[in-house]
C-alpha cells in the first residue's frame, strides 16, 4: 500500500472513532506488515501511529 492508501486507512479509522463506534477496525499494509486496530488497543506500524484509546491518529513519514 502506498502512502495515500495508508492515509486513507488512517482517516477511515479516525472517522470511526469520532462517530463513537464501539469497535473500529482497519487493515493497512505497510511494507508487508498488516495492522489491525480496535478501540482500546494501541498498535504502531511503520509510517502509521494509531492511539485508539485517545481517538488520535498521527501520521509519520518513514524515511
Amino acid at each position: 500500500m502506498n502512502k495515500k492508501g495508508v492515509i486513507l486507512a488512517s482517516i477511515t479509522l479516525l472517522i470511526g472513532l469520532l462517530t463513537g463506534c464501539a469497535v473500529v477496525s482497519t487493515t493497512a499494509s505497510v511494507t508487508g506488515a498488516v495492522v489491525s486496530t480496535a478501540v482500546g488497543v494501541t498498535t504502531t506500524a511503520v509510517g502509521v501511529g494509531v492511539d485508539a484509546t485517545k481517538g488520535v491518529v498521527s501520521l509519520a513519514t518513514p524515511n
